[in-house]
C-alpha cells in the first residue's frame, strides 16, 4: 500500500482515499474533498462509540486470554511442539529454529512456532541465546543486502513511486507522521522485507528501525520470545514434577501482557486508520475533516509562534556580527518579516526558515549558536565572509541540513565531529579557513547521502580517514592544500560514483597506480605536489570520463606507455616535476581534447613527436628541463589556440620554425637554454599578443629584427647569450610595457638608442657586447657611431675648473627656476583659495539639507575651477551610490565632472575632532607636492569645522586585494581573483610599490612613513601599474586626537610586531608590511588564516615552514602557471627577510628595490 498526493488543490480539506492498483494492491490517495463541518453532537457521539468499541475489544481480549488462549495452547500448540521435539533431534531442531527465525520474513516460515519450540526445548539460557542470535541475523541480513544493492533499490523506488511513497513518508516528518506511515505498512499486502531493503536507500530514521531492520518485526519477535517462555512456564506449572517461583511466573506473564498489548494497539491503530481512509463511517469521515481543520489551525498558530521565535534567533545571529561593511543585514530588523524582508533568508511553505545564504558579504564576527534553533534549516551558506572562532557544537541539532558552505572565512580549531551525525548532508564545504588537527574519522559516519566534501586550504594534518569509503553516494572531495600524510585509503574506488578527487599540495605517500585503476567514474584527479612514488598511474588515461589529470611534483618513475585509448574528454595532463624517463609516445595525439600538456622537469629523451600539431585544442605546452633532443617540429603554427610554448633547457638544434609566428594567440615563447642556430624569424611581429619571449643561451646569429618593435604587449624580452650582431633597432624603444630586457653577451655594435624605454634597464642589459657604445654603458662613441679610441693626452675633455663652473651655473639656474615655479604655484593657489559651499547628502525623508561652508584647495589645474562646476559635480558627492571603498580613517567616494573627469574623495572619519586647521593644511599641502608615478596623486583638500575631505586621482582598476583574492572561491584557487594578474604583472606591482616606498623613505625630507601598507591600499591602473594610496596620513594621527589609531593599525597580518606592541615607529615597519605583500603576491593567500592573537601573521609562518622543509613550490599560487620558479622563490625569500621579527635584520626599501631590479634584470648566472 502506498500513498501519493494529487497535483490539484481545491478549497476543501485534505482526505485520504484507499483505491486498488493493478501494480500491487491498495494504495492511499491524498486529495482534497470539501465537506461540511460536523456538528458538536455528532462529534460527542463519535467518542461514545469509540469508547464502547474499546471496552468491547478489551472484553474480547480478556476472554481470549483467559479461556480461548489456554484451550488453543493445550489442544493445538503443545501437541504440535511435542511432535516436533520427538520427531527431530536437538541439533537438527536447533538448526531449524535458528533458520526459521533468521530467515523470517525473507522466507515465510512459522517463526513464531519455532520460537515456542526454542522456549520449551532449550529453556531460558540456551533458548534465549538461540533466539537472540537468530533474530540478530534476521534483522541484520536485510540491512546488508540493502547496502549492497542500494543502487538497484533506488532504481526500484524511482520505477515504482507509488509502492515507495509509504516508505519515503516513513523516513520524513516528525515521529507521529512516521508512526502513522509505518502503521499502514503493517497491513499492506506487500512483504515487509521490501520496505526493509528500501529503508537502507532512504535512510528511514523511525525509532524501531534502529533496533531491527523492519518496523513491526521487533515487537513480533519479542512476542514470540515471551510467548515461548510463557508456554514453557505454563507447561512447567502444569507438570507435577516442576515448580516455578511466583516472581518467575509474574515476570513472564507481565512481559507477555505488555508485548501483546503493544501489538494489539499497533494493529488496532493501523486498522482504524484504514477504516477511516476507506470512509466506511460517514461520521468518522467528517470527523477527519474537523481534525484536519483543527490541526491546520494549530499548525498555523505554531507557525506564527515559530516565526516569531525564528526571528529572535536571526536577530541574535545578527547581534554577533561585529562588522557589516556592505550593510548586508540592514533589512534584518525586529519589525520585518524574516521570510519576506530579510536579505539572504528563505522560508518553506509552512513559514519556517529553510535557507540562509549570505555569500561574499564580508561579514565579521563569530557564528552564533542560536542558529541551532532553526530546526527546518536545510541550507547554510556563509562563504566569502570573515567569521572567526569555531563552529558551535549546537549546530549538531540541525538534522535537516543538507548543505553547509562556510568556506573562505577565518574559522579555526578542529573540524567538529558532530557533522558526522548529520545524516542528511549532501554538500560540506569548509575550505579556505584555519582549521587544524586531524580529519575526524567520525566525520564520515553517516555520510550515505553526501555528494561532495571540500576541506581544502586549511592546516589539517594526519591521514585521510578510511571511513571515507562509507560515503557510498560521494561524487567528489577536495582535501588539497593541507598537511595530510600517510596513504590514500585503499578502498577509495569502492565508491561507485566518485568522479572528483583533489589531494594536491599535501604530504601523502605510497603507490597509487593500482589504487586508481578501478576508479572508472573519475573525471578530475589531482595528486600534484605530494610524495607519491612507484609507477605513475597512467592507466587512468583510458577512462572515458577523465578530463583532468595532475600528478605533477611527486616521485613517480618509469616511462609513459603507449596510449592505446585516451579519454576523448581529457583536457589537462600534467606530469611535470617527476622522474619519468623514456620518450614521449606519439600516441599522445590520441588525446584529441588536450588543452594543457605539461611534462617539464623529468628525464624524458628522444624527440618531440612530429604529430603533436594534430592536437588542435592545445593552449599550453610545457616540455622544458628534460633531455629531449632533435629539432622543433614544424606545424606548431597550425595549433591556432596555442598561448604558451615552453621548450627551455632541452638539447634542441636547428632553427626556430617560421610558421610559429602563425600562432596569433601566443602569449609566451620560451626556447632558451638550447642549441638553436640561425636568425630570429622576421615574422615574429605577427604574434601581436606576445608578452613573454625568451631566447637566451642559444647560438642564434644575425641581427635583431626591427619588427620586434611591433610587439606592443611584450613585457619580457631576453635575447642574451647568443651570437647576435648588428645594431640595436631604435624600434625597440616602442616597447613601453617592458619589465625585463636583456641583450647582454652578444656581438652587437653601434650606439645604444637613446630611449628611456630600454635605457632604464641599466648597463647590465647591454654588457659584454664589445662593439656597443653609449649610455648606459661607460663606453663612449666616436662621431661615426663607433667606439671612440682612447688617446693618451685627451682623456679629459674639460678641465676641472671648467667642470666646477658649469656645475655651479647649473645649480644656480635650477634654483632660480624652482623659486620661480614655486612662486607661480603659490600665486595660483591663493587665487583658488575661495570659500565654496558643498551640500552633503541627507538621509531619506529629511526635509532639510545640511549646508557646510568650507575652504576648497585644488592642486591640479585639470580639475574644474568654477563654483558652478563643483556645485553640479558634488550633487552625488558623499552619496552611498558613489561609495567605492573604505579606508582605515576614512570612506572613499567617486565624483564625476563633465568632460569625463573623475576624482576620488576621502571623507575623514574624525567626527569633528580635527581642530588645528593650520597644521592640517600644512601637512596635506606637503603631500600635494609629492610626485611619483607609483603614488596616488593628491589633487586637493576641503576643510570645514565639521568635515574634512582629501581629493586624489581616481584609479580605475580597483585595489590589489580584490584583484588578487576576489570574493568568491568555488573549490580551487584558480577560480579566485583576476586571472589577468599573472606573474609578470604581480612582479610589476611589487616593484612599483617598492619604488614608491623607497621614494617616501629616502627621497623625501623629512622621510614619510606609511604605517598602513596592505593590499587594499595598493591601487592598480588600467596597465596594472601600482599606485600606493593613504601614504603620509600617519602624520595626521596626532592631529586627529588619536581617534584613528585603533582603526589605522587594524590591518591584522600586515602590522609589524613592534608597531602592534606600541613601540617606536620606523621605516622598518613599512618594510615588514611590504614583505607580507610580497608573500601575498607569490602565494595568492590572504595574510591572515586564523583570527587568534597568537597567530597574527600566519602567512609568514606558513611560508617559512614550507621553505625550511624544502617544499617551497607548494606555496605558489595556482594562477602562476608557466613562470620561472626560481624567480618566485627569490621573491619569496625576500618577503621572509622583510618580515623578520627583528627590525634591524630587515633591509631598507632602497635595498629592496635593488634586489627586485636584480631579479627583474635577469639572473646573469642562469
Amino acid at each position: 500500500m502506498t500513498f501519493f498526493e494529487e497535483d490539484g488543490i481545491n478549497d476543501g480539506h485534505r482526505t485520504r482515499d484507499v483505491e486498488r492498483n493493478h501494480d500491487g494492491g491498495e494504495y492511499v490517495k491524498l486529495g482534497w474533498d470539501p465537506q461540511p463541518q460536523p456538528t458538536l453532537g455528532l462529534r460527542v457521539w463519535h467518542w461514545v462509540k469509540s469508547l464502547l468499541c474499546f471496552l468491547c475489544l478489551g472484553l474480547l481480549a480478556f476472554v481470549a486470554f483467559k479461556w480461548v488462549g489456554p484451550l488453543f495452547i493445550q489442544k493445538v500448540i503443545i501437541p504440535l511442539i511435542n511432535w516436533e521435539r520427538n520427531k527431530f533431534s536437538s541439533p537438527v531442531l536447533a538448526v531449524m529454529v535458528f533458520a526459521s527465525i533468521a530467515l523470517f520474513p525473507t522466507l515465510i516460515l512459522p517463526s513464531s512456532l519455532s520460537m515456542w519450540v526454542a522456549g520449551m526445548t532449550f529453556g531460558y539460557g540456551f533458548g534465549f541465546l538461540l533466539i537472540f542470535s537468530a533474530a540478530a541475523i534476521g534483522v541484520s541480513l536485510p540491512f546488508f543486502i540493502g547496502s549492497i544493492f542500494h543502487r538497484k533499490i533506488e532504481e526500484w523506488l524511482d520505477k515504482y513511486p507509488k509502492k515507495a511513497s509509504v516508505l519515503r513518508s516513513a523516513g520524513g516528518g516528525d515521529w507521529f507522521h512516521q508512526f502513522q506511515a509505518v502503521a499502514l505498512i503493517r497491513i499492506s499486502p506487500f512483504p515487509y522485507i521490501i520496505y526493509n531493503y528500501c529503508a537502507v536507500a532512504t535512510n528511514v530514521n523511525y525509532g524501531p528501525y534502529l533496533f531491527g531492520s523492519l518496523v513491526g518485526m521487533v515487537p513480533e519477535i519479542f512476542v514470540s520470545i515471551y510467548t515461548g517462555i510463557l508456554i514453557k512456564t505454563l507447561a512447567d506449572v502444569s507438570h507435577p514434577s516442576h515448580t516455578l517461583s511466583s516472581p518467575q511466573i509474574a515476570l513472564n506473564v507481565v512481559g507477555f501482557c505488555v508485548t501483546v498489548a503493544t501489538i494489539i494497539f499497533f494493529t488496532f491503530y493501523a486498522k482504524r486508520q484504514m477504516k477511516e481512509l476507506e470512509k466506511e463511517d460517514d461520521i468518522l469521515h467528517r470527523e477527519i475533516h474537523l481534525s484536519h481543520a483543527l490541526l491546520c489551525a494549530v499548525f498555523c498558530f505554531l507557525a506564527t509562534v515559530s516565526a516569531a521565535t525564528e526571528k529572535e534567533i536571526l536577530l541574535e545571529f545578527k547581534g554577533n556580527i561585529t562588522d557589516d561593511p556592505r550593510a548586508s543585514l540592514s533589512s534584518w530588523v525586529s519589525s520585518g518579516n524574516p521570510c519576506r524582508d530579510y536579505n539572504g533568508v528563505s522560508c518553506n511553505s509552512e513559514g519556517f526558515v529553510e535557507r540562509i545564504v549570505l555569500w561574499n558579504t564580508s561579514l565579521g564576527g563569530v557564528l552564533s549558536s542560536s542558529l541551532s534553533g532553526l530546526k527546518r534549516l536545510r541550507i547554510l551558506t556563509l562563504f566569502g565572509n570573515r567569521f572567526s572562532g569555531s563552529i558551535p557544537e549546537e549546530y549538531g541539532d540541525l538534522h535537516s541540513l543538507w548543505k553547509i558552505n562556510l568556506s573562505s572565512n577565518a574559522l579555526s580549531g578542529s573540524i567538529p565531529e558532530f557533522i558526522g551525525d548529520l545524516a542528511s548532508i549532501r554538500l560540506l564545504d569548509l575550505s579556505k579557513n584555519g582549521f587544524t588537527g586531524e580529519i575526524p574519522s567520525t566525520l564520515f559516519r553517516f555520510c550515505y547521502k553526501t555528494k561532495f566534501v571540500s576541506l581544502s586550504h586549511n592546516s589539517l594534518a594526519g591521514s585521510i580517514p578510511a571511513s571515507l569509503v562509507n560515503c557510498s553516494n560521494l561524487e567528489g572531495f577536495d582535501f588539497s592544500f593541507n598537511n595530510l600524510s600517510g596513504v590514500v585509503p585503499p578502498r577509495l574506488c569502492d565508491i561507485p560514483r566518485l568522479s572528483y578527487v583533489s589531494l594536491r599540495s599535501n604530504a601523502l605517500s605510497g603507490s597509487v597506480q593500482e589504487l586508481v585503476s578501478s576508479c572508472q567514474s573519475l573525471e578530475h584527479l589531482d595528486f600534484g605536489s605530494n610524495r607519491f612514488t612507484d609507477l605513475a598511474p597512467f592507466s587512468v588515461l583510458g577512462m572515458q570520463n577523465l578530463t583532468y589529470l595532475n600528478i605533477s611534483y611527486n616521485g613517480f618513475g618509469g616511462h609513459i606507455p603507449e596510449i592505446s585509448a585516451c579519454s576523448g574528454r581529457l583536457e589537462i595532463f600534467d606530469a611535470s616535476g617527476n622522474s619519468l624517463d623514456g620518450v614521449i609516445p606519439s600516441s599522445i595525439t590520441k588525446c584529441k581534447s588536450l588543452k594543457l600538456l605539461a611534462l617539464e622537469l623529468n628525464r624524458l629523451e628522444g624527440n618531440i613527436p612530429v604529430d603533436i600539431q594534430e592536437l588542435q585544442g592545445l593552449i599550453v605546452i610545457k616540455l622544458g628541463n628534460n633531455s629531449i633532443s632533435g629539432m622543433i617540429p614544424k606545424g606548431f603554427g597550425n595549433v591556432d589556440l596555442l598561448e604558451l610554448l615552453d621548450l627551455h633547457n632541452l638539447n634542441l638544434t636547428g632553427q626556430i620554425p617560421d610558421d610559429i609566428s602563425n600562432c596569433k594567440f601566443l602569449l609566451g615563447l620560451d626556447v632558451s637554454g638550447n642549441k638553436l642556430e640561425g636568425e630570429i624569424p622576421q615574422t615574429l611581429y605577427n604574434m601581436t599578443n606576445l608578452e613573454f619571449l625568451n631566447l637566451h643561451h642559444n647560438q642564434l646569429n644575425g641581427s635583431i629584427p626591427a619588427s620586434l618593435g611591433n610587439l606592443s604587449r611584450i613585457q619580457y624580452l631576453d635575447l642574451s647569450h647568443n651570437s647576435l650582431s648588428g645594431s640595436i633597432p631604435p624600434s625597440l624603444g616602442n616597447l613601453n610595457n617592458l619589465t625585463h630586457f636583456d641583450l647582454s653577451f652578444n656581438n652587437l655594435s653601434g650606439v645604444i638608442p637613446d630611449v628611456a624605454t630600454i635605457q632604464h634597464f641599466g648597463a647590465s642589459a647591454f654588457s659584454n657586447n664589445p662593439f656597443l657604445c653609449g649610455a648606459p654603458l661607460d663606453t663612449p662613441c666616436s662621431g661615426n657611431g663607433t667606439i671612440a679610441p682612447s688617446a693618451p693626452g685627451k682623456a679629459k675633455v674639460l678641465s676641472n675648473s671648467a667642470i666646477v663652473a658649469i656645475v655651479a651655473a647649473a645649480v644656480i639656474l635650477t634654483g632660480v627656476c624652482l623659486v620661480t615655479i614655486m612662486n607661480m604655484r603659490a600665486r595660483g593657489r591663493r587665487k583658488d583659495d575661495d570659500q565654496i559651499m558643498i551640500v552633503e547628502s541627507t538621509p531619506l525623508g529629511s526635509t532639510e539639507s545640511n549646508v557646510i561652508i568650507g575652504k576648497l584647495v585644488l592642486f591640479s589645474k585639470s580639475l574644474p575651477s568654477k563654483y558652478e562646476d563643483w556645485e553640479a559635480g558634488t550633487k552625488a558627492l558623499l552619496d552611498k551610490e558613489s561609495l567605492i571603498g573604505g579606508g582605515s580613517i576614512g570612506t572613499v567616494y567617486r565624483t564625476d565632472f563633465e568632460g569625463g573627469i573623475s576624482i576620488a574623495v576621502k571623507k575623514l572619519e574624525t567626527l569633528g575632532r580635527i581642530r588645528n586647521q593650520e597644521e592640517f593644511e600644512h601637512e596635506i599641502g606637503r603631500l600635494g607636492n609629492l610626485q611619483h608615478p607609483n603614488l596616488v596623486a593628491f589633487q586637493g583638500y576641503y576643510w570645514s569645522s565639521s568635515m574634512q575631505l582629501i581629493l586624489s586621482e581616481f584609479v580605475p582598476s580597483g585595489n590589489l586585494y580584490d584583484n588578487l583574492h576576489g570574493f568568491g572561491y568555488a573549490g580551487t584557487s584558480t577560480s579566485r581573483g583576476n586571472r589577468e594578474l599573472y606573474w609578470s604583472r604581480r612582479f610589476q606591482v611589487a616593484l612599483g610599490t617598492a619604488r614608491a616606498l623607497s621614494y617616501l623613505h629616502h627621497d623625501c625630507r623629512p622621510p614619510i612613513l606609511h604605517l598602513n601598507i596592505k593590499s587594499s591600499n595598493i591601487l592598480l591602473d588600467d596597465k596594472y601599474e601600482a599606485k600606493l594610496s593613504d601614504y603620509g596620513l600617519g602624520k595626521l594621527l596626532p592631529i586627529l586626537d588619536n581617534y584613528g589609531l585603533t582603526k589605522f593599525h587594524n590591518a591584522v597580518g600586515y602590522v609589524a610586531p613592534e608597531l602592534a606592541q606600541g613601540l617606536r615607529q620606523s621605516e622598518k615597519c613599512d618594510v615588514y608590511s611590504f614583505g607580507v605583500i610580497l608573500l601575498e603576491l607569490v602565494t595568492g593567500r590572504k595574510p591572515v588564516e586564523s583570527p587568534t592573537t597568537n597567530e597574527v601573521v600566519v602567512l609568514c609562518e606558513y611560508v617559512r615552514g614550507l621553505l625550511e622543509t624544502g617544499s617551497a613550490s607548494n606555496c605558489f599560487d595556482r594562477n602562476l602557471l608557466g613562470f620561472a620558479e626560481n624567480e618566485l622563490i627569490q621573491v619569496m625569500r625576500l618577503g621572509l627577510i622583510c618580515t623578520s621579527e627583528d627590525p634591524l635584520r630587515r633591509p631598507s626599501m632602497a635595498e629592496v628595490v635593488q634586489v627586485l631590479e636584480s631579479i627583474r634584470n635577469g639572473l646573469e648566472s642562469h
